[in-house]
């Protein structure tokens, strides 16, 4: 455990020593805030209009559930810029130490690569948490002024977060193949769009066992169950089974550069 602690903090300092958490943390919350400001914007546009149908015709105006409207929409929006925005936060955490010659060093340090694994996940999991609780005060305007249904936000949080998870594993494990951060940027998001659209191929096949599989590797599938504040065991056991698949992948690499070192 003390392994995993200075491995942590070292990771966490790392981060917030230098520009790099700031500018992440900063331009994604620009980017959810801009998503939140147009769906809000829309909502608040349509129901103006809908009154004023009414009145024109003298109706009723039609109910704006504003769930559906803005809460669902931001949730798989905000899912998707952590697609671009993870990426970013796990590219260094072993490609870095390869560039600098630390990698050595660090493998012979007395702590398991489980420690240095775990510490470094855990240092790019918190980065990713602040990020994620930020964007909770968006919720929380929602839920003084606009009173949507509580489960589907918070159900969709857990997904994110578990979403999160899954995709820092992976990225890790993507870093610990090569010494370059932009390589391993790259490979992940590319990794993270094809978990994202891998289900959209069922649509060409009348096979219900390949469509069902396409669907169960689809990350859009289980976050979707989330968003509509479903706690499904199935979606559950995937994102924690994909999180296990990336610390593991991850410890057989740094497992292989000890051997060849």
């Amino acid at each position: 455990m003390r392994g995993i602690g200075a491995i942590y903090r070292r990771e966490i300092n790392s981060y917030f020593t230098s520009p790099v958490a700031y500018v992440i943390i900063t331009a994604f919350l620009f980017i959810a805030g801009f998503i939140f400001y147009n769906l809000l914007s829309y909502f608040a546009l349509q129901c103006i209009q809908s009154v004023r149908y009414a009145q024109l015709y003298h109706t009723v105006p039609p109910p704006m559930n504003i769930n559906t409207w803005v809460v669902t929409p931001f949730m798989q929006n905000l899912a998707f810029t952590f697609i671009i925005i993870i990426p970013l936060l796990t590219m260094r955490l072993f490609a870095e130490e390869k560039r600098q010659g630390t990698m050595e060093m660090l493998l012979t340090a007395p702590v398991s690569s489980w420690e240095i694994i775990l510490g470094k996940f855990l240092a790019a999991t918190t980065v990713f948490l602040v990020m994620l609780a930020l964007t909770f005060i968006y919720q929380v305007m929602l839920i003084i002024y606009g009173k949507p249904d509580i489960p589907p936000v918070l159900g969709g949080y857990l997904g994110i977060f578990l979403f999160g998870l899954a995709l820092i594993a992976l990225g890790m494990f993507i870093s610990s193949l090569t010494k370059n951060q932009i390589v391993a940027a790259f490979i992940s998001i590319v990794l993270f769009l094809f978990l994202w659209i891998i289900n959209w191929s069922s649509i060409f096949t009348t096979r219900t066992a390949i469509q069902d599989t396409l669907s169960y590797l689809s990350i859009t599938e289980h976050l979707r169950e989330f968003i509509k504040g479903v706690v499904d065991t199935k979606s559950l056991v995937f994102f924690l089974s994909l999180t296990f698949l990336g610390l593991f992948l991850t410890d057989k690499s740094l497992q292989i550069w000890r051997w060849k070192g």
